[in-house]
């Protein structure tokens, strides 16, 4: 009797899930519309700081989720970056 069995094969690309950001993209918008609503909440006194704050934020959180360079996300480019300036050095004489 002859089984029929599934194999998956792993996804060369992650899917595409909103504006072709995938859902590693989606975390840093989501994460930069949760840090407005906390700055809303506590500048609700000074409404231009607040407004002004907040579109940066905004648009940080969207570069992240947006900004490829030679393919690959900014905060990828971040962690390479961030690995390169703190592994030790070997100087030699």
């Amino acid at each position: 009797m002859a089984v029929t069995r599934t194999v998956f094969l792993p996804l060369k690309r992650e899917p595409e899930i909103l504006f072709g950001m995938t859902l590693a993209d989606l975390i840093w918008v989501m994460a930069a519309a949760a840090l407005d609503l906390v700055w809303w909440r506590m500048l609700h006194q000074h409404r231009t700081a607040a407004l002004a704050i907040m579109a940066a934020t905004t648009t940080l959180g969207l570069a992240m989720a947006l900004v490829r360079l030679e393919g690959t996300s900014l905060p990828e480019w971040a962690c390479r970056a961030a690995g390169f300036w703190l592994r030790p050095r070997l100087f030699l004489p």
